[in-house]
């Protein structure tokens, strides 16, 4: 049924409701995406030399940067509205060439047990999954750092799909904050 939809051969005749979903959500995301064309380049995954060298090409003060650090970084926000403590004009300036890069799931699952499952879109085009374990006095969070596998495992969705590369900082980030 999902055959070669935005690149989704191995869900053909997926059973499972998450995974249709997930695939639904995908191609208009995907579509969004390919709609703007032009991405934005994401302050998510910036180091503090890097967020210096952002405000600078705007016309900000260095110590927008730090600004900009504690805004993606320590609040975690989603847009660039968000910052508050940076100027109106410095916003739309800072709007027109960068995006702050976190993206909400496109699909959750949890079970009973207690863990949970989470879809991402990455910039590219790409999908993940992240995966939250809990213990009794702690939990395991397994992220993605590469799109696909190599290794092919005929019961794993992400072996599937083959080894498709690396994620970027931002994705990698963004699948944690």
């Amino acid at each position: 049924m999902f055959a070669h939809v935005g690149g989704f051969a191995y869900l053909r005749g997926a059973k499972s409701p998450f995974l249709r979903k997930a695939v639904i959500k995908f191609m208009y995301a995907r579509e969004e995406m390919n709609e703007k064309k032009v991405l934005k380049r994401p302050l998510l995954g910036m180091t503090l030399d890097e967020l210096k060298g952002v405000a600078a090409e705007v016309g900000l003060p260095a110590f927008a940067a730090k600004q900009m650090v504690g805004w993606v970084y320590q609040k975690g926000v989603a847009d660039i509205d968000e910052m508050t403590n940076l100027s109106k004009v410095a916003r739309e300036r800072l709007k027109e060439s960068y995006e702050v890069g976190r993206t909400a799931p496109l699909a959750e699952q949890h079970s009973k047990d207690g863990t949970s499952k989470y879809l991402f879109a990455t910039r590219e085009g790409g999908r993940v999954e992240t995966v939250f374990i809990p213990d009794d006095d702690r939990g395991t969070i397994c992220v993605s750092c590469q799109v696909g596998c190599k290794m092919a495992c005929r019961f794993c969705a992400t072996g599937q799909q083959g080894f498709q590369g690396q994620l970027s900082t931002t994705d990698i980030l963004n699948q944690i904050s």
